[in-house]
């Protein structure tokens, strides 16, 4: 910012320019203290030009307890979507604009996301306006008819996200420092980081003064033009589906885009999005919304789909909780079992508005209880899937390939796998030859090279070959049969990436068909244990 604006008095033939020099303001607390009155000098169109900001006060000097003290923020407000914004301010003056301020701000949002409470910030809320005689603040900053409820489940979801609005205000801001918020806004990606300048102006010969704002950084991303992908997904919608089925989905991508990261299928044939949350250190996908069927949201849960790994989701009472909300919005009631594994919803049924609105609350509910989740959940922690296959990771004893041998018809062998991949030629000479071999995954490229010679009713008994060959290894071996009866009720899913039968395949939405077996067998050698006793 220039040290001086100049300034036009009056239009017209003779006018004389006048120049306003630039002058600091007396200390911060008059800074805190303009921004606290006159949030909109943050300038929210230059944060976000595409939806200006606005902002409500939540208090100056804001407390956050730690452990060691209690660190006080200049500024906190809200804006319209919830998101929490730490103000620090800083005169040009002072030496540590230059030296701590970053720290400090960024210290200061690690602990607020850490330690603020729901109940603390709308106490924080309530104390301040009541100093300014306003008992609902919130009432008049939202729109009309919005539900304040909402509004705090949403301040309170971001928190948990640690998606939260770092602002430095200086009346004039140093190089080094403006190089540093525009570094930290690009690299961070929930937290966003900005710097306003907010510049004093006196006019001498009136005593009134002018206030110029400006945001450094990087500004919020604009709308940005439609993906191919989105392109596809619509003109695909359009010519499978009505214009009301359309409409949904575009008010379905507009909300997910507020809440979520969007994901886009390359399929040309049923193009589809994804909206992914952040939990964990993880992306969690929260539904897909696919062309196919003239439109409709798909939820999965079985054989390591997504809310297979999304806790608490991941243990069959909360699915079926979240099933139980999907399904108030059919006119057919589904049954349990009909839902045990996938639920989906036609997009016809949003040319009901209200069913629309419940279905972004119910998915609302999901990513505050996805944000929420701590781990705590001991009951989640022994329901969570066992996933199994490769030789560095648990549960290899559980895989065909693991060396475990056994008898069986008569013979010998080295694993299941070589059990598995003789039965596909008996009464030939290779049934002999791949018996033999030393390792299971011989037996198995022999059995790939043979292939012209399988009997011709292999896909008709291979379940019962494979069902045959795993309930002998686990009956044979009893140090692997403890380990198998100790995984209790927790799902078995074979997490190969080239398998989409026995395994989960590439896509994880394989049968899973190995994985249903041990679990068949797990419940047989424990009848059979139960019986002995």
């Amino acid at each position: 910012m220039s040290d001086s604006i100049f300034v036009i008095p009056r239009e017209g033939e003779n006018f004389s320019l006048k120049k306003i020099e630039f002058k600091p303001y007396l200390d911060e607390d008059e800074m805190q203290h303009l921004i606290a009155e006159h949030p909109d000098l943050l300038i929210g169109d230059q944060i976000n030009s595409a939806n200006p900001r606005r902002w409500l006060l939540l208090g100056r000097e804001v407390g956050i307890a730690t452990q060691e003290s209690t660190l006080s923020v200049d500024v906190v407000l809200l804006d319209q979507d919830g998101i929490l914004t730490l103000i620090e301010v800083k005169h040009s003056n002072n030496n540590e604009i230059k030296r701590k301020v970053t720290g400090q701000l960024l210290e200061y949002a690690a602990h607020a996301v850490d330690n603020w409470k729901l109940e603390t910030l709308k106490n924080y809320l309530k104390k301040t306006w009541e100093k300014k005689g306003e008992k609902d603040p919130i009432a008049k900053f939202l729109p009309e008819k919005s539900d304040p409820d909402k509004f705090w489940k949403q301040v309170k979801s971001n928190l948990h996200a640690g998606k939260i609005r770092l602002i430095f205000v200086s009346d004039k801001f140093p190089d080094e420092l403006k190089r540093v918020i525009i570094f930290l806004n690009r690299q961070m990606r929930e937290a966003k980081v900005y710097g306003v300048e907010i510049s004093r102006f006196d006019h001498k010969d009136n005593g009134s003064r002018t206030i110029v704002s400006r945001v450094i950084g990087q500004s919020e991303p604009p709308v940005e033009p439609p993906s191919k992908y989105e392109n596809d997904f619509f003109k695909q919608l359009k010519r499978t589906a009505g214009s009301k089925e359309t409409e949904s989905a575009s008010k379905i991508l507009e909300w997910s885009r507020k809440k979520a990261k969007i994901s886009w299928s390359t399929s040309s044939t049923n193009p589809a999005f994804m909206p992914k949350i952040k939990s964990q250190g993880k992306d969690r996908q929260i539904f897909t919304l696919s062309t196919e069927k003239k439109g409709r949201i798909l939820f999965l849960f079985s054989d390591g789909c997504y809310y297979d790994d999304m806790p608490p989701f991941n243990i069959v009472p909360k699915w079926l909780e979240l099933v139980g909300r999907l399904n108030s919005l059919l006119d057919k009631k589904l049954s349990e079992d009909e839902t045990k594994k996938r639920m989906s919803l036609p997009l016809a049924i949003f040319k009901d508005e209200a069913k629309l609105t419940r279905f972004f609350e119910i998915m609302e509910w999901v990513i505050e209880e996805v944000s929420n989740y701590t781990g705590e959940n001991t009951e989640s922690d022994t329901e969570q899937p066992i996933y199994f296959y490769s030789k560095d990771k648990p549960y290899y004893s559980l895989t065909n390939f693991a060396h475990y041998g056994f008898e069986l018809d008569g013979y010998h062998w080295k694993t299941s796998e070589h059990y598995y991949q003789a039965q596909k030629f008996v009464g030939t000479p290779y049934f002999d030859e791949i018996r033999e071999v030393a390792y299971p995954s011989e037996a198995f490229e022999r059995a790939q090279q043979l292939e012209a010679h399988r009997r011709k009713d292999w896909f008709h008994i291979r379940d019962e070959v494979m069902r045959k060959a795993v309930l002998r290894k686990f009956q044979t071996n009893p140090d692997i049969r403890h380990e198998l009866l100790n995984t209790g009720s927790r799902r078995l899913i074979e997490d190969s990436h080239v398998d989409n039968y026995w395994g989960i395949g590439k896509d994880k939405t394989g049968k899973n068909q190995l994985g249903q077996i041990l679990m068949e067998v797990r419940e047989k050698l424990r009848n059979q244990t139960e019986d002995q006793e």
